[in-house]
């Protein structure tokens, strides 16, 4: 989530024992800053200070809107700090923005993986069969609260569809782990997921009502208050 997913609620999730990302900043040279203030947090975590000694990397992830992102910038920072995982979506150049953020990262950190947003099956097969070939693919549905298309299909009819298209048949160690994004909020959700052929499932709207996120504490009092009407 661009600006409310910061290091406090990334830190808190890998606490907790998920994988928490760093959403975009409101500009690319927040970046830096974001991920020094991580380092300071992880340090306090005997767990995360253990998974960064024996990996060489920092125990979360960092997500990325390549159309708006700095691809220079971005492989400074992340080649200083090392995350474990870097999340690319929304490219302006289709597949081959992907590939050329996919390759200048693992240039310049070998452990991160590469996690790359799909809102269509056409698009989870490019990822699937690149040169740069995602390490996981996170399949949007079009019931999702964050970016996603004007058109799509909801996660209970995408993710199946993907599966199908990238994983069907394919040895185990060789299949590309999905990761099921659109509406999930709590275990009933990421039950269902799994059963459609997810490895996990990511949340955003979720955590703005968390303690962590950084929110409008009105917007988020509204969020928490928030009820289905009776003709729902």
């Amino acid at each position: 989530m661009k600006v409310i997913a910061g290091p406090s609620l990334a830190i808190a999730v890998s606490n907790a024992g998920g994988l928490g990302f760093i959403g975009p900043g409101a500009s690319p040279s927040d970046l830096e800053s974001s991920l020094s203030l991580t380092s300071q947090l992880i340090s306090s975590s005997p767990s995360l200070s253990r998974f960064t000694q024996e990996t060489g990397t920092l125990p979360i992830g960092v997500g990325f809107q390549t159309w708006a992102g700095d691809l220079r910038v971005a492989t400074q920072v992340l080649g200083k700090f090392k995350p474990c995982a870097v999340w690319l979506f929304a490219p302006r150049h289709g597949q081959k923005e992907l590939d050329e953020w996919s390759r200048k990262i693992r240039e310049v950190s070998r452990g991160t993986k590469i996690w790359v947003q799909v809102p269509s099956v056409a698009d989870a097969v490019a990822a699937a069969k690149s040169e740069e070939r995602a390490d996981v693919l996170v399949v949007q549905g079009a019931d999702a609260g964050g970016h996603s298309r004007s058109k799509g299909a909801g996660i209970i009819t995408l993710l199946p569809e993907v599966y199908d298209a990238v994983n069907d048949g394919v040895e185990p160690e060789n299949q590309i782990p999905l990761i099921a994004a659109g509406g999930i909020i709590e275990q009933r959700g990421a039950g269902a997921a799994m059963v459609l052929g997810a490895a996990g499932v990511a949340m955003g709207t979720r955590f703005l009502a968390s303690r962590e996120a950084t929110i409008n504490r009105g917007y988020q009092r509204h969020i928490v208050d928030a009820t289905i009407p009776p003709w729902a």
